[in-house]
């Protein structure tokens, strides 16, 4: 009886051990930070929109989409650009660009291979009315 208690006690261990160096290979990539931050209000346009991840990703052209006031798209529409690290990627913004709201839409494929998406805002001079 007691060797089957331990039995049984190691086989519960051996496969808690197992769960827990399967778990992070189960979890998606989760953003973390933006520049500019989401709700910023920016005296002036950067040069670029940069998303970090708390892990590597891959983007390709479009993943990262940024949209005017009016609708129009502001991106240069290239390959966002990644560190070393695979975990932040960037993507240039248009010239010129004026006051109001600006909607980034992003979609990535985490590292197992589950797309994630989503948006956020930030405003130059002022938020859109």
């Amino acid at each position: 009886m007691r060797s089957a208690r331990r039995a049984g006690a190691l086989l519960l261990l051996a496969l808690a051990a197992v769960l827990a160096a399967a778990a992070p290979a189960l979890a998606h990539a989760v953003l973390v930070s933006t520049n500019p931050a989401n709700g910023a209000v920016l005296p002036r346009a950067p040069a670029e929109v940069a998303l970090k991840f708390d892990e590597g990703v891959n983007a390709q052209a479009g993943s990262i989409k940024v949209f005017a006031p009016d609708g129009r798209r502001v991106d240069a529409g290239t390959i966002p650009h990644g560190v070393a690290d695979g975990a932040t990627v960037t993507a240039r913004l248009q010239g010129g660009l004026g006051r109001g709201t600006y909607t980034v839409s992003w979609r990535v494929v985490s590292d197992d291979s589950h797309p994630v998406s989503g948006v956020f805002v930030f405003s130059l001079g002022a938020k859109s009315r």
